[in-house]
Formats: C-alpha cells, structure tokens, sequence
C-alpha cells in the first residue's frame, strides 16, 4: 500500500509542472496580446429601438383649414348681424315705420340675411369636423414620434370635452333666451337683442369646434402612444490592453 501511494504522488509531481507552464503561457498570451484601436475616451449614450411606422398625416391642413372655416362663420355672423340691425329695425315707434321696415328687411335683405346666416351655420359645423379630424391625426403623429408616456391624456381629454358641452350649452341656450324672452318695445333693445344673439351663437359655436378638436387629439395620441419604452444603453470600456462595448437594456 505504501508503495501504491509513493508512485501516485510521484506521478501527480510530474504533471504539475506541465500544468502550471500552461497556465503561464496562457497568460502571457493574454497579457502580451496588442491593443486594438479605438476611441481615446469612455462615451455613453442612449439609442432608443423605435420599430413603430411614422403617420403619413400630420393634421396641420385639416387644422388651418378649421380655423379658416371658423373665420369665415364669424364674418357671416357679423354681416348677418349688421344687415339685421341697418334694416330690419325700425327708426321709431310708429305703426307705418314698422310695416315699412319689415317689408324692405323682407324683400331688400331677406334673401342676405337667409344665406349669411345658413353660411355662419355651415362654416361653425364644418370647423368643428375639421378640427376633429385634424386632432385626431395629430395625436397619432405625435404619439408615433413620443418618447415618453409623461403626457396627461386623460386630462385633454376631459378639458376638450368640457369646451365641447360648454359650447353645446351655450349655442341652446341663447336661441332659448332670445325666442322665448321679453320682446322688444324699443330700437335699443332691438339692437342689442340682435348682438348678444348673434355672438353667443357664435361663441357656442367656437367652442364645440375647439372642444372637439382636443378631445379627438387627446383620444388619439392616448390609444397610439406605447406603454413602455426600450432603451439599449451603450458604453465603451477602455483599457491599456483592450477595449470592449458594454451594453444594457430597459423593456
């Protein structure tokens, strides 16, 4: 047994140095390896994967073209209210001055005020479709091109859909008042009935159309936007003896 023991260990002995040589020239290979080239310095940055398709649309058009049509609803409104009070409001009290002034408001401007006042209509309604069609393509291009979820939606949203109800009110409202409040006895009350009637139906107007183009922005830039985010974080490591590229990622 004693004699196994001495010629297992004598062998063990033998190998050792064999191994410990490798292990040398293995290292000395690393350590004697040349450095590869590359930048003089550490830098970082922050590449975001962005697979997401870009809208072609960006909505701009159909919004200047909302506004455009909101103007051209003011300005009917305007020329309907100055024809109304230059010649369908009679200059005094009397029974002749009355009849004379609804015949020639009538058969002079009936026509005019018929087709501003269809216009303002048309141009108020138009507006308010365009701007939603354009907020809606405008949140999806912005939420195409968004790099973070930090933008409140839902409060968008809500102010847009205040601003419409706001408006809807507003617009039901004031054709209440006028038609079924007090009639004029006097030429001031005519003119100033004529005015406040006018603007609040504009105003109602304008606001269902600002009202409904957040909201749609709001709705669509929230159903496009991503949930999360990839991030691949890249760092060059440099050393005397070699460089390397670390990366790390956020999912």
């Amino acid at each position: 047994m004693r004699a196994l023991l001495a010629s297992m260990t004598s062998t063990m002995l033998a190998f050792a140095p064999a191994r410990a040589n490798a292990a040398t020239k293995t290292v000395a290979v690393v350590s004697s390896a040349e450095p590869e080239p590359g930048p003089t310095k550490a830098i970082s940055g922050e590449t975001p994967r962005d697979t997401r398709v870009q809208p072609r649309f960006t909505g701009t058009a159909l919004l200047v073209s909302a506004g455009l049509a909101g103007a051209l609803g003011i300005s009917a409104n305007i020329a309907r209210a100055v024809l109304l009070q230059t010649t369908c409001v009679p200059t005094d009290d009397s029974t002749e001055e009355v009849l004379n002034t609804f015949y020639g408001c009538v058969t002079r401007s009936g026509a005019a005020i018929v087709g501003m006042s269809a216009l303002a209509v048309a141009s108020n309604a138009s507006a308010t479709v365009l701007a939603t069609g354009g907020g809606a393509l405008r949140g999806r291009y912005d939420a195409a091109r968004a790099t973070s979820t930090t933008r409140n939606t839902p409060a968008l949203m809500g102010l847009g859909g205040t601003v419409f109800g706001l408006g809807v009110v507003t617009a039901v409202a004031i054709r209440a008042v006028y038609w079924t409040g007090t009639v004029c006895r006097d030429i001031e009350c005519m003119n100033d009935s004529i005015s406040g009637y006018v603007a609040g139906v504009q105003i109602g107007g304008s606001l269902m159309g600002i009202g409904a183009g957040v909201f749609a922005y709001g709705a669509a830039y929230h159903n496009n936007v991503p949930r999360s985010f990839a991030r691949l974080h890249m760092r060059p490591i440099i050393d005397p003896s070699r460089g390397m590229l670390g990366l790390s990622g956020r999912f």
